[in-house]
């Protein structure tokens, strides 16, 4: 059905950018009981249901007190004192059809009041602090409730359904921008100022996209499209399993032809795989935020895993992507596809504080900087990356462990005791010793002791140990405990079930006996684990849930906006779409309806 909100979850998408799928996966509302409870105009101004009278449908004749001679508008006093005996019928012909047409030109009565009442150029002085009465009444016509479905804003527009089946994008102001029609079966969210439209919305075919005047200004030739991010939108034609993908740009440019069998997007990286006489060729391109895409000299390929991974975990590449030659050979290139550091290396890894470790033959590891000068000469058997300042390395195989700052000199030797390092956060680092794992710091001191049977780093500094408090042959019970770092490079306990892998906005969902709330990367609790369900923080706000009722706290855990709603989207653009007793509206940051407003809603 196409009558959706889109209530996603901010969650954080895999933070590698990863678009490999064509299936819209995102939470909706669907509306198929509402019935709106007033008849559908496109016109916000007619749908108030005391403007029975044509010629008092104009919202400034909506005021309940038009009793007052002097609060009458000029338009207003056109009907009632336009006897038909003083005045000749002929002229006033012409003037009782100007209320019906008065949408389009209801500046035509205003010129030619003036002129004929020239007696009258006081009423404008006492109707100067008037108008002020109808402006904030002015939202009340586009409050009525009268959209069965509504979406986030996006863009400065929302697309928004009426009973009929028609949608259409209004404003914040509740004015329609573009008109309400049955020409799409289903109409998307504005990015890069398209929106994405399909003639098909069950299976999302015939699709195109349209600009913010309603226009279609790339053509529905696609069987299957996506919402552009970034400046691209993904497209097929054909089905899911034989059809052929691409990518087009903002002006409908294929600039990945579509006549890949696999397409993956990772960041600023396309891979495109398909087949060609029987065999599979592999291309990728290169792009800056949509422009300037580039396909990469087929003799190289992009290691485009290694790259999303390392860009989502605190590397640094500044714009160099990695690539192998000859299935061997290491190197990099910018976003232009120029090759800035030659693919010599066996293996490099990936930026961070500005070097990366590399080698020749397997053998000996050393360090190089972003334009491929070998800063630490490749001397080490094993290495780590540079965090704080540091790094850890090992000469020798059976050798002992030391740090090392950024100019190769060692800071640090550890005992011989430990048995393998592994990078976890800024100078921290997961050790093992005697099969039992435990945390170090840059300076040697034991931070988490070494009585965990295994050890991992979550993102920002969490870690997730778990201990076997049971074994029955391969079966294991393991008890599982949190960590997160200090600022003095030391770990505090989480006393929580569950620590979410990534923070999201600077905050990490936390569980504790089926309750959620919320930590900061210091490891406070600033939402308490009281909810049913919790969300991350959009704009300053986070959604909660507790007994299917729900509300939003702000970022010092205070519940801003009371649990009464049956479901709410994210805040965009400093709304929200609210739904309670089968019925949709926007709500601003103190909770009050704003848009598309119920009797009951103006209440709340």
């Amino acid at each position: 059905m196409k009558r959706k909100i889109l209530v996603t979850t901010m969650i954080a998408v895999m933070a590698t950018g990863l678009t490999g799928c064509f299936d819209n996966e995102a939470s909706t509302i669907k509306m198929k009981d509402i019935q709106p409870t007033e008849p559908q105009t496109t016109d916000p101004k007619t749908t108030d249901p005391k403007a029975k009278d044509p010629q008092t449908t104009d919202p400034k004749t909506t005021d309940p007190k038009p009793k007052d001679p002097q609060t009458n508008d000029p338009k207003t006093t056109d009907p009632k004192p336009k006897d038909p005996k003083p005045k000749d019928p002929k002229p006033k012909d012409p003037k009782p059809k100007d209320p019906k047409p008065k949408d389009p030109k209801p500046k035509d009565p205003k010129p030619k009041d003036p002129k004929p009442k020239d007696p009258k150029p006081k009423d404008p002085k006492p109707k100067d602090p008037k108008p002020k009465d109808p402006k904030p009444k002015d939202p009340k016509p586009t409050n009525t409730w009268k959209y069965e479905s509504l979406e986030p804003f996006s863009e400065g527009l929302a697309l928004v359904w009426d009973e009929n089946d028609r949608g259409g994008y209004i404003n914040k102001q509740g004015k329609v921008v573009i008109p309400l029609s049955n020409k799409y079966d289903y109409m998307g969210s504005f990015h890069d100022g398209l929106a994405m439209v399909c003639k098909d919305g069950k299976k999302f075919e015939q699709c195109g996209f349209i600009n913010k005047q309603g226009k279609l200004v790339i053509p529905t030739k696609y069987d299957h499209a996506l919402e552009f991010d970034d400046g691209l939108a993904r497209v097929r034609i054909g089905d899911k399993k034989t059809g052929k993908s691409g990518f087009i740009n903002t002006e409908g440019k294929e600039v990945v032809p579509v006549e890949c069998e696999y397409i993956l997007k990772v960041k600023s990286v396309i891979d495109c795989t398909k087949t060609v006489n029987g065999h599979r060729q592999y291309n990728s391109f290169l792009h800056n935020h949509g422009k300037n895409v580039v396909r990469v000299p087929s003799k190289y390929s992009v290691d485009t895993y290694r790259y999303g991974y390392g860009t989502a975990n605190g590397e640094d590449n500044a714009g160099l992507i990695p690539i192998v030659e000859a299935r061997y050979y290491n190197g990099f290139i910018n976003l232009q596809g120029k090759l800035v550091i030659p693919t010599q290396y066996r293996n490099v890894g990936l930026f961070r504080e500005g070097l990366a470790s590399f080698n020749y033959t397997f053998g000996k590891n050393g360090f190089m900087d972003r334009y491929g000068k070998e800063v630490i000469p490749p001397q080490y058997y094993e290495v780590g990356k540079f965090g704080n300042g540091v790094a850890w390395v090992r000469a020798k195989k059976d050798g002992k462990y030391s740090f090392i700052n950024k100019q190769g000199q060692v800071v640090l030797s550890l005992p011989k005791e430990y048995d393998s390092l592994t990078d976890a956060y800024k100078g921290l680092v997961i050790a093992r010793k005697n099969n039992k794992y435990g945390v170090i710091n840059k300076q040697g001191k034991v931070v988490l002791p070494f009585k965990y049977d295994y050890m991992r780093a979550l993102n920002d500094g969490v870690f997730q140990t778990d201990t076997i408090i049971n074994k029955n042959g391969d079966k294991e019970i393991t008890k599982t405990e949190f960590f997160i770092n200090n600022k003095d490079q030391s770990v505090i306990p989480l006393k929580y079930d569950r620590v979410a892998h990534f923070f999201y906005n600077g905050f990490a969902i936390v569980e504790k006996n089926g309750k959620e709330g919320l930590i900061n990367k210091q490891g406070k609790e600033v939402v308490p684990v009281i909810y049913d369900q919790v969300m991350s923080f959009q704009e300053g706000l986070a959604e909660v849930e507790k007994d299917d009722k729900h509300g939003f706290v702000n970022e010092q855990g205070k519940l801003v906006i009371p649990l009464r709603y049956k479901n709410v989207s994210y805040f965009n653009e400093g709304l929200s779409v609210a739904y309670q007793n089968r019925k949709l509206f926007y709500i601003n940051k103190q909770g009050k309806c704003v848009l598309n407003c119920p009797d009951f809603a103006l209440k709340n």
